[in-house]
């Protein structure tokens, strides 16, 4: 320690991290009218540092900067569960009227399905823990506590697109939809109150209230009209 100096700052480029992954891809080409297409992915990665240089905040740093190894654990990143579904559905009908032909074909209903595993959230503590000043009481985790031991809910959410063409001339048309982004209106959080109560040596006093304070945009529909020609 200098008595002369506040903190002296080293950065290194020694953090090392790991992922593995397997994948299922399951697709039907368009046959009678459906197209479809569906993957899940189980995968985890594990790091031991914070990744300034890429997605974690500059002020995500180690909790301990004598030994890596505590941080040893998911990354920010980490995504153990994706399935993504999308379906395209365009029937044709035959009928001996043409008018009816016409009333009841030309319709078309597009999906989009996603889930995935909640967002990992590192628990803080309300105190400086490690004597470090320079990294603030919110990056130090409480004794005994992995770094981004915290999994928030499951985020999915349902798109879709319905539409319908109509003939105005022989090379002009127009197209009538209907879109939305989460039709179920489901409540895809982002982020949590993960600040604990602890006491001097870092035991936990009081425990998160993991109260949801961020989430993604909720339904949202549009009509619209396309000139197509």
């Amino acid at each position: 320690m200098f008595s002369g100096f506040n903190n002296i700052t080293s950065a290194e480029s020694v953090g090392q991290s790991t992922y593995s992954a397997g994948n299922i891809n399951l697709k039907r080409r368009m046959s009678k009218g459906i197209d479809l297409f569906a993957t899940y992915t189980w995968a985890h990665a594990i790091d031991d540092a914070p990744e300034q240089n890429n997605i974690d905040s500059a002020a995500f740093l180690l909790s301990d900067p004598t030994n890596r190894r505590r941080d040893r654990g998911n990354s920010l990143t980490d995504r153990r569960h994706t399935l993504n579904v999308s379906a395209v559905l365009n029937p044709t009908f035959t009928f001996d009227s043409q008018m009816v032909s016409r009333i009841v074909n030309g319709f078309r209903l597009s999906l989009a399905y996603s889930a995935q595993s909640g967002d990992v959230f590192n628990m803080a503590s309300n105190r400086i823990l490690n004597g470090d000043s320079s990294t603030a009481a919110t990056y130090q985790r409480p004794l005994f506590i992995g770094r981004n031991t915290i999994r928030g809910p499951v985020i999915n959410a349902l798109d879709a697109r319905f539409s319908r063409e109509f003939a105005l001339r022989e090379r002009w048309r127009v197209e009538a939809f209907a879109e939305s982004t989460n039709v179920l209106n489901h409540d895809n959080i982002t982020a949590l109150n993960s600040t604990a109560t602890v006491d001097v040596n870092g035991a936990i006093l009081v425990p998160p209230s993991l109260a949801r304070t961020t989430a993604l945009d909720q339904r949202l529909i549009q009509l619209g009209f396309r000139l197509l020609f």
